[in-house]
């Protein structure tokens, strides 16, 4: 990782582009992939979906940790009193939430195989998508309105 100076270093940076949203797309696709699995265990009713659900949730829970740290540094740069800051507020609880909601799922999946446990693990997973869309639309504000990790943090964006 390498350090600019100026408000465009701020942050977790590789190669001077933000590390963070490069990190994001692996944990969501596999989530993504799990729920879908588990929509085709219940269709087709193999086991194997079960199975590709859970792989797919676990690994994406060790993806997303690179992921939390990196957007955890990118929150401390945030300066105080920025704009965007009720925003990363947001973005960061309801991601966090997310992986939480994906925890919890498997958690569900490695204690029973029962219906209900199913039925809770995939409830769980069906709410941890949810979350991660509407933690998405923050994570956009972020970007797209206030101009962070665009190279400059400074002020927000004329919309």
């Amino acid at each position: 990782m390498d350090q600019q100076s100026g408000s465009a270093g701020r942050g977790a940076r590789l190669f001077g582009h933000p590390l963070h949203p490069m990190l994001t797309d692996l944990p969501i696709a596999l989530w993504l992939i799990s729920l879908l699995a588990d929509l085709a265990a219940l269709w087709q009713h193999r086991p194997i979906f079960r199975q590709f659900a859970l792989w797919n949730i676990a690994i994406g829970l060790i993806a997303s940790a690179p992921t939390i740290v990196a957007g955890l540094i990118d929150f401390a740069a945030i300066p105080p009193n920025h704009p965007a800051l009720k925003a990363a507020n947001w973005h960061m609880w309801i991601m966090l939430s997310a992986a939480s909601a994906y925890g919890g799922s498997l958690i569900a999946r490695l204690t029973s195989s029962s219906t209900l446990s199913m039925g809770i693990a995939i409830g769980l997973s069906a709410l941890g998508l949810g979350l991660l869309l509407v933690g998405g639309w923050f994570g956009g504000e972020m970007v797209f309105r206030y101009g962070l990790g665009s190279g400059d943090n400074s002020s927000p964006k004329s919309t």
